[in-house]
């Protein structure tokens, strides 16, 4: 009995890491280097719940943002770059806020932080959600610290259906980001900057999934 709940305990978590750590966006990539190209993907959504806005970058103060490019073009500087994706059908938002700084071809990503907030219900069956809220909150911390990158002084709670995490990302998964978005930015469906190039607003559509949402500003 003690071997099939650890089993059932175990296919939970395995559900709870896919949708912290986006499972089905995350299967655009790219390579991680950008030559005057660069942007940060999040993909995640809002659930009934729970209301959530962008940040760091309201999407109102790219209203400037009318002009259709092909391609992101980064001056030399710092760049603060902001990913939203809302899929209320899976219950799942996800938003990244990144510091980098663009030098001649290179976009380094300095710091980046994630906050997701997860309708658990809607991403576990009744029998996996079941056998997850029977792991104790250290355990559930893990989980989601391990499924979504971050730091082990991130902000996590719990509710019987929700888990609401915010906090820094570890350099791995600012990495592994840093690739996923390289990817997202060279597919991008639109691309809209201002007149002088120091705003890009950005979509990503996907055939199964929210858009992703990428706001990219010049500090």
């Amino acid at each position: 009995m003690k071997k099939l709940l650890k089993i059932t305990a175990l296919i939970a978590a395995t559900a709870l890491a896919c949708a912290f750590f986006g499972c089905s966006n995350g299967s655009s990539s790219d390579d991680n280097t950008t030559k005057s190209s660069s942007t940060t993907g999040s993909s995640g959504t809002n659930n009934s719940n729970n209301s959530t806005t962008n940040t760091s970058g309201s999407s109102s103060s790219f209203d400037d943002c009318t002009t259709t490019v092909a391609e992101v073009t980064l001056a030399d500087g710092n760049w603060t770059i902001q990913t939203v994706s809302n899929d209320e059908n899976k219950g799942n938002y996800n938003e990244y806020n990144i510091k980098a700084t663009q030098s001649g071809d290179t976009l380094t990503y300095n710091s980046g932080s994630r906050k997701n907030i997860t309708d658990l219900s809607k991403m576990m069956s009744a029998e996996q959600l079941a056998a997850f809220n029977k792991l104790s909150e250290a355990e559930k911390r893990q989980q989601a610290i391990k499924g979504m990158g971050l730091s082990n002084d991130a902000t996590i709670t719990f509710t019987e259906t929700t888990c609401t995490a915010t906090g820094e990302l570890s350099a791995d998964a600012l990495n592994e980001y840093k690739t996923k978005l390289s990817g997202f930015i060279k597919s991008a469906n639109e691309i809209k900057t201002n007149t002088d190039k120091t705003k890009y607003a950005i979509t990503r559509n996907f055939d199964k999934e929210a858009p992703l949402k990428i706001y990219i500003s010049k500090n």
